[in-house]
């Protein structure tokens, strides 16, 4: 064993990291299992997209009403913070905001659940966030295929979760990036409206213009804000 191996090279108030790669997670939050919301009526489920990796989306569907109109809903892909090292999409902080949320918005929302660092550095997260942005975009799963609307598609994160959103967007702002399907034509998924950026996420209106695509900041919105914004991104179209 190497010497000094149990050596603290980190030590933070959310985690500690050891000189032979160890961590400790000291912020350990309240884990909730998927199902119904008393409070907002939102149903949730949790779908394996690899089971080697342990990746897996929580996926929140509201009370639907489209089944009367005819209309399906926007979706909302998100991505968790905790500076890609702690939370998961099944705390209690995540799914009780997405419930509200997915409710209030009217919106289904796709919560990625990412490998974290330093045991996975990234760009493991990323690949993994890009991976659940297109399985959305597929629309392969059931709640999908019948109540989302694939041509809007949006994505949001907070903290580490805003970070991804950058990336995300200039992954799909480049010839690899998803299309989707929608009376018989296929088109780039591309972002409806310019979300004003924290400064994190680096977003440039040039850049914006260029690419036809806006960042979301790195910071945690409340749901009436997020709710506030989903509803003029979708007036846009």
């Amino acid at each position: 064993m190497e010497p000094h191996a149990d050596e603290v090279v980190f030590d933070g108030p959310y985690f500690r990291i050891y000189k032979n790669g160890k961590v400790d997670r000291l912020h350990r939050p309240l884990l909730v299992a998927a199902g119904v919301d008393d409070a907002t009526v939102v149903v949730s489920k949790d779908v394996v997209l690899d089971a080697g990796t342990g990746l897996f989306v929580r996926v929140f569907l509201p009370k639907v009403q489209d089944q009367e109109t005819g209309k399906k809903l926007p979706v909302l892909v998100y991505f968790h913070g905790g500076g890609f090292i702690i939370e998961s999409a099944d705390s209690a902080t995540y799914h009780n905001y997405l419930n509200s949320v997915a409710a209030v918005a009217g919106v289904l929302v796709v919560s990625v659940n990412y490998r974290l660092a330093p045991e996975n550095p990234l760009p493991a997260g990323y690949d993994d966030s890009w991976a659940a942005l297109q399985w959305a975009v597929s629309a392969q799963d059931d709640w999908i295929a019948e109540h989302g609307d694939t041509a809007r598609v949006f994505v949001a994160g907070d903290s580490a979760g805003g970070n991804i959103v950058h990336e995300m967007l200039l992954r799909a702002s480049s010839n690899k990036g998803p299309r989707t399907t929608r009376g018989g034509t296929r088109r780039r998924l591309q972002a409806r409206r310019h979300w004003r950026s924290s400064g994190a996420s680096g977003c440039s209106c040039a850049r914006r213009r260029r690419t036809g695509w806006g960042c979301s900041g790195a910071r945690r919105y409340s749901t009436e804000t997020t709710m506030a914004r989903v509803r003029a991104a979708r007036e846009v179209r």
